[in-house]
């Protein structure tokens, strides 16, 4: 008998509507799914995800997860997601909701949109392009972050990290890029 970290997990067209569905998982796929509201705190301790066309509306999905890739998903609860995560690739998200992406590593995000506040608190190695970040607090207490071609507004930006980059960026911040080492802007 196989456990589920051994097996393959393939999902199309699910609904998830209860707390914690995949915990201590490994190689899930899933597509063209839905995970309600009461699937909060649905992804931990979870290795080697990939979702596509899907709706995530829970808050606090992942955490303590690895190997995430998730193309074309639309997250509008976003609140306390990807938290201490590693090897992270988004592709084509939205996400709405505070807190998003804190203590996480290993980041490769293109095409994305972000509305909410204090995102990437802590977060090291990421690359960002073509995205539109609206929040008051993004990249605090960060270290090594590039970002391309990409829209950000942020009241406080940047406060207390290191070897920060923004490349062909629109910034609009009040007090944006405060106590940082090693910051970078180019055209």
């Amino acid at each position: 008998m196989q456990t589920i970290d051994q097996q393959i997990l393939t999902g199309e067209r699910a609904l998830f509507k209860w707390k914690y569905p995949l915990w201590y998982c490994n190689n899930i796929r899933i597509s063209s799914s839905t995970f309600l509201e009461m699937a909060r705190s649905g992804i931990w301790y979870t290795h080697q995800i990939a979702i596509s066309d899907s709706v995530i509306e829970a808050p606090k999905i992942f955490r303590r997860s690895s190997g995430i890739r998730l193309t074309n998903v639309d997250l509008p609860n976003v609140q306390e997601t990807l938290w201490n995560c590693a090897d992270i690739h988004l592709n084509h998200v939205t996400a709405k909701g505070d807190y998003f992406g804190m203590n996480s590593a290993n980041i490769t995000i293109d095409d994305f949109t972000l509305a909410g506040n204090y995102a990437f608190d802590g977060a090291k190695n990421m690359e960002i392009r073509n995205a539109k970040l609206i929040s008051k607090d993004a990249f605090w207490n960060c270290v090594n972050i590039t970002v391309y071609d990409s829209l950000i507004i942020g009241e406080y930006l940047g406060w207390n990290s290191k070897n920060i980059t923004f490349i062909n960026c629109t910034i609009e911040s009040n007090q944006g890029m405060c106590y940082m080492d090693l910051q970078r802007l180019d055209d």
